[in-house]
């Protein structure tokens, strides 16, 4: 097989997702792979590429920085043998999590994509576990020196404690901002306020050096400023009220 039909494969792998679909591509092209070509064209592309994602690793590894996060996919684990590789470390956690998993007759486990992205190098480095357990990213952590940004995931602080003071935990920053700005908009709904309004006018006292941080608090603020009630949100609660003390009173009736 040719670099021209293995860089179509591999990439509309990731494109189309599904090895049926790579085969109507081929299909509307002249030719009609069987799936296993397909599958088997997927695996040695894996195979050949794989020392170059060793290098690309150590790239992200050597720099000062790494933020990671990780998403769930499942994987169908139904009549599939566990991997035999015992080159890779994971491959034991991977047989463990895979024959609990058939043995409770169970066709799929949530297993995790974590990506690992460089800060210094534009690189982005993917590392697929059976599971969320620590010994993922504390395998790919192995040996970097530097700061860590991730979520409060209690694993990354076993990661860090293991490291010996090589890798420092922080924080990203967006978490925070995003936090102060949901306290503003939860507070605003709370309080039947369109917001909007409630928030445009907070930033723009703000902005204008005003500290009377008293008079910005939503239930404060809504006092001087009734256009930005949202008047039906409370008549919507009182109509739940009022049919739900129908609904107890016809119910107790009901009972004499």
């Amino acid at each position: 097989l040719t670099q021209a039909f293995l860089a179509p494969a591999r990439g509309w792998r990731w494109w189309a997702h599904t090895i049926y679909r790579q085969q109507d591509f081929f299909a509307s092209c002249g030719w009609t792979p069987a799936r296993s070509t397909l599958l088997n064209v997927q695996m040695a592309a894996a195979k050949l590429i794989r020392p170059f994602i060793a290098h690309l690793r150590e790239v992200v590894r050597a720099g000062p920085i790494i933020g990671t996060d990780d998403t769930t996919v499942t994987l169908i684990v139904k009549d599939s043998p566990p991997p035999l590789d015992d080159d890779d470390p994971k491959a034991r956690r991977a047989r463990e999590v895979i024959a609990a998993a058939q043995a409770e007759d169970r066709g799929s486990i949530t297993a995790r994509m974590w990506v690992y992205r460089s800060i210094t190098d534009p690189i982005n480095l993917f590392d697929f576990t059976v599971s969320r357990h620590r010994d993922g990213p504390e395998l790919f952590l192995e040996g970097f020196s530097g700061s860590l940004m991730a979520d409060c995931y209690s694993g990354y602080e076993a990661v860090r404690t293991r490291s010996d003071g090589r890798i420092i935990r922080a924080a990203c920053a967006a978490g925070y901002r995003a936090a102060d700005l949901f306290t503003l908009v939860s507070s605003a709904l709370d309080c039947d306020l369109d917001v909007f309004i409630y928030v445009k006018d907070v930033l723009d006292k703000l902005l204008a050096g005003c500290s009377d941080y008293h008079s910005l608090r939503p239930d404060v603020w809504k006092e001087s400023h009734p256009e930005a009630v949202r008047m039906y949100r409370q008549d919507e609660r009182r109509h739940r009220a009022e049919a739900k003390s129908i609904k107890r009173a016809k119910r107790r009736l009901g009972r004499k």
